[in-house]
């Protein structure tokens, strides 16, 4: 017996809050971020297996219409916009100078807070079924 939609919910917005928080510094340590971001892939891996099993059973309209297949695919932008700002920090590292040249990391970073308010609004808006666990 696997876990259900129910914990994955929880679990993704537990993980990005705890990106956001690493994140959202004013010098983030990408060395402390990575392990955090790759925790945050395996429960998003994980809740997307569940949401492929259970769109072959009863549950297929019930997970589109609860909004539980669009809180993955947020969940998956907040990922990608977490690997984005590690991008640009990595580039800025490499070469300092461009870091005061540019805005890709406020613009990073603009982007990562608007992902995550994203997921979070798409969290308060899941629903379930009696059906779904």
């Amino acid at each position: 017996y696997g876990k259900a939609l129910r914990y994955y919910h929880r679990k993704l917005i537990i993980d990005g809050k705890a990106l956001i928080r690493l994140t959202d510094r004013r010098q983030p340590d990408p060395a402390v971020v990575r392990p955090a971001l790759a925790t945050f892939e395996t429960t998003l891996g994980e809740a997307n297996g569940v949401v492929a099993k259970e769109k072959t059973g009863k549950n297929a309209d019930a997970l589109y219409q609860g909004g539980y297949e669009q809180l993955v695919s947020k969940a998956g932008w907040l990922k990608d916009t977490v690997t984005e700002v590690l991008r640009v920090m990595d580039e800025q590292a490499k070469n300092p100078k461009l870091a005061t040249q540019t805005n890709a990391r406020s613009v990073a970073m603009k982007n990562l807070i608007t992902a995550y308010n994203d997921l979070v609004e798409q969290s308060n808006q899941t629903m379930y079924s009696k059906a779904m666990k």
